[in-house]
């Protein structure tokens, strides 16, 4: 009788782990990434300490087909946020992050309020050329949602730049959405 009770007992803890398991897997399904792309330029001859505005091209999100090819849609689309965004240099090939003490990045929409995107503050002057800025970890839905949305970059210098530094800066938005 004990040795049933024990193969029951076993049984159960089995079903509990591959049920556990299953909803792992289910919920693995409604997860996704989303990675945007734009390009600025950091112009030479800026002002030091002082915050510079940078013009930014409307970022192209192609999130109705992103969803699609993730099996839900934008209405089943529960929570976007921003995982991380990561700035590069491009160009000049010497370039480095140095010079700048300061950057924000935010994102807007048509009809929905700009909201702070990422930023790093106090920046060390060793950084190279490659440059992961904080995220806020709020919701990005109104904005990611959409087939475009504006991202608008500041940026404060500690030391005059001499040339002009062409960046690009890399988002990943984790997404979570039913079927």
């Amino acid at each position: 009788m004990q040795k049933r009770f024990f193969r029951l007992g076993a049984f159960a803890a089995l079903m509990l782990l591959a049920g556990l398991a299953a909803c792992q897997k289910v919920e693995d399904l409604l997860r996704f990434k989303i990675s945007n792309e734009t390009s600025f330029t950091v112009p030479s001859a800026i002002g030091l300490n002082a915050p510079v505005l940078l013009p930014t091209p409307d970022v192209t999100t192609n999130a109705s087909q992103t969803f699609k090819n993730n099996n839900t849609d934008v209405n089943k689309v529960k929570d976007i946020r921003l995982e991380s965004l990561v700035l590069s240099i491009t160009g000049p090939a010497n370039a480095t992050f140095a010079p700048v003490k300061a950057v924000r990045l935010y994102i807007s929409a048509p009809g929905v309020e700009e909201k702070l995107l990422a930023s790093k503050e106090n920046i060390p002057t060793d950084v190279g050329s490659t440059l992961s800025l904080d995220v806020t970890g709020e919701k990005m839905d109104a904005y990611v949602k959409r087939e475009s949305f504006q991202v608008r970059t500041e940026v404060v210098t500690r030391q005059a730049v001499f040339q002009d530094t062409h960046v690009t800066a890399k988002m990943t938005f984790g997404v979570t959405a039913d079927l």
